[in-house]
């Protein structure tokens, strides 16, 4: 029972977490400083009370609604608070410890939904956070890693290269042919941030893995919305996607593929 209790509490602090990660969602792409200031409506501009502002909880009591001019708040709000509550308690029930469980929250799991938001509706991945995130990886792997901190550092170190230089060469490759840009650079360092936790076997995998699922979802949307073939679709969110599925389900994958082939 009291496992129960504290499943709960993580997922109410995931809901906050959430609510933060909108903030930042909201702001970073203006500019914005997200360190201060109460929100705000970005209808009316009327200040948001602390009673509007509970995570989940609001946007259900207002009906999606802004109280005072009754704009619609919007679904991304309440989407992003409850996927990040869910990855989270997901993170804790895979540890079951604080430390491995709070850190890959802050340096993984919550950057990953951020920047997948961010790049749906801005077709961005800002610098802020992928740059400083890839440092913070390999710092998390010394910390969590079972190896030796020479070994974590080369799978690390490697997973960089590779991660971010399949990219590179895939961005360069497909611009010089084509004469336009087909693949975002953030993209690029998005995979090596994955490339530091992973190393380079999970960077080929999520690779794999984000190609297909991008290819499928971004043709069946296409379709569906009858725009064209040059109608830029986000990648970031399909990378992110694979990331936190082979961070949960990799090592089970790889396993089972090497009990396969060998």
């Amino acid at each position: 029972m009291t496992y129960v209790w504290v499943d709960i509490f993580v997922f109410l602090i995931g809901l906050c977490v959430g609510s933060f990660l909108n903030v930042l969602r909201v702001r970073l792409p203006l500019e914005e400083p997200f360190a201060w200031g109460r929100s705000k409506c970005r209808s009316c501009s009327e200040t948001i009370a602390w009673y509007d502002n509970i995570p989940l909880l609001s946007f259900i009591l207002l009906r999606g609604k802004c109280r005072k001019c009754h704009t619609p708040i919007g679904w991304m709000y309440p989407i992003m608070e409850l996927i990040t509550a869910l990855l989270i308690l997901a993170t804790w029930c895979y540890f079951k410890s604080p430390l491995p469980a709070t850190l890959y929250t802050i340096g993984l799991i919550a950057p990953l939904i951020l920047i997948s938001f961010i790049d749906l509706e801005h077709l961005i991945i800002p610098d802020v956070i992928s740059l400083p995130a890839i440092p913070l990886a390999v710092v998390i792997q010394l910390i969590v890693s079972p190896w030796p901190w020479q070994q974590t550092l080369i799978s690390s170190g490697i997973g960089i290269a590779v991660g971010g230089g399949v990219l590179a060469l895939v961005a360069l490759t497909y611009e010089k042919i084509r004469k336009q840009e087909g693949l975002g650079w953030g993209d690029v360092k998005l995979m090596a941030w994955l490339g530091a936790y992973f190393g380079w076997q999970g960077v080929i995998v999520i690779l794999l893995w984000s190609s297909v699922a991008g290819t499928i979802i971004g043709s069946l949307y296409l379709l569906l919305s009858k725009k064209s073939a040059q109608h830029p679709i986000p990648y970031g969110p399909f990378i992110a996607g694979a990331g936190i599925l082979y961070f949960f389900y990799g090592q089970l994958v790889v396993s089972w593929y090497l009990r396969l082939v060998l």
